[in-house]
């Protein structure tokens, strides 16, 4: 064999693993792919984000915050029905999604705890907060709770589903006199994903409640932000017992809670990122294919150089 022929052939290896890299980027690219809502959802800064994909097991199981504020605002699962397997949105419909994407299962009598402390500091003297998530209920025909901050005194700040697939925004005055509810009706459907975004305006007094990135209706205005509670939250020591999910019978997913009020145009790009597939690959699969391809290009300039 002549040396010409040897160096044709190992530079034809030196092809074939860098057409290889390239093909095998392609299909990477094709099947691994980051979360593009997660990322959409995490670019506005949550103080709280629940994703529901670890911290999967039975009662006391702690509940990853993937927010801002982090491990301090972990929940607590107190059934293992809870944390589950259920599917939560993904496939076809909701391709932004990655496609073993779990929700979080409750059953109308279990519930997911949250630090009072911690949720008060997140967003206490907020002058608007947005809550956000996924919802699937098995039943419009009875009250279930979704989010509450409750106590004798001190404000409460609670979002529940009622019958027909209503959804009621309430808060109360710091003495305890006064308890005022504002109700949408945003006609929820059972046994179907929805995305869901309550923008509680405390500055401006109006109460804005998005489905599928749409608004619905127009904005309500509130008495919060007037003697209630001035024109930011306030939420006294002695609230107690803020929960996940308390009341429902159904799944939850993606719930995230921000200290600010996001705008229309952001929460309709969120509910467009879960329709968007991304073809982005794993940092781990960047990695290796970066070697193979600098293994290839380092076999190839030795052939060159001899």
């Amino acid at each position: 064999m002549t040396a010409t022929t040897s160096t044709t052939r190992l530079l034809t290896l030196a092809g074939r693993s860098l057409m290889g890299a390239t093909a095998l980027a392609s299909l990477v690219g094709a099947t691994a792919r980051a979360d593009a809502y997660s990322d959409a959802v995490l670019a506005q800064n949550p103080a709280m984000y629940y994703h529901f994909q670890t911290g999967f097991g039975g009662a006391g199981t702690t509940v990853i915050n993937s927010g801002t504020k982090g491990s301090v605002l972990d929940g607590m699962a107190s059934a293992a029905a809870i944390l589950g397997t259920a599917p939560g949105p993904a496939g076809t419909s909701y391709p932004g999604f990655q496609a073993d994407n779990l929700a979080a299962t409750f059953g109308g009598s279990n519930n997911i705890a949250l630090s009072q402390s911690e949720v008060r500091g997140a967003i206490n003297g907020s002058s608007a907060v947005t809550v956000e998530m996924w919802l699937n209920t098995r039943d419009t025909t009875v009250w279930q709770n979704l989010f509450s901050l409750s106590g004798n005194k001190g404000t409460a700040l609670k979002i529940d589903l009622g019958p027909s697939g209503r959804i009621q925004v309430a808060s109360r005055r710091s003495d305890a006199s006064t308890y005022t509810e504002n109700t949408i009706w945003p006609a929820l459907t059972a046994d179907t994903w929805f995305h869901l975004a309550i923008v509680i305006d405390y500055e401006h007094a109006t109460l804005s409640l998005f489905k599928n990135g749409a608004i619905y209706g127009t904005s309500q205005s509130i008495a919060w932000g007037e003697t209630d509670i001035a024109t930011t939250l306030s939420v006294s020591a002695t609230a107690t017992h803020p929960t996940l999910g308390s009341t429902l019978k159904g799944s939850l997913d993606e719930v995230a809670i921000y200290s600010t009020g996001l705008t229309a145009e952001q929460i309709n790009a969120h509910y467009q990122a879960s329709l968007t597939a991304s073809n982005v690959p794993e940092p781990a699969t960047v990695s290796m294919l970066l070697g193979l391809g600098a293994i290839a290009l380092f076999a190839s300039r030795r052939l060159l150089s001899h």
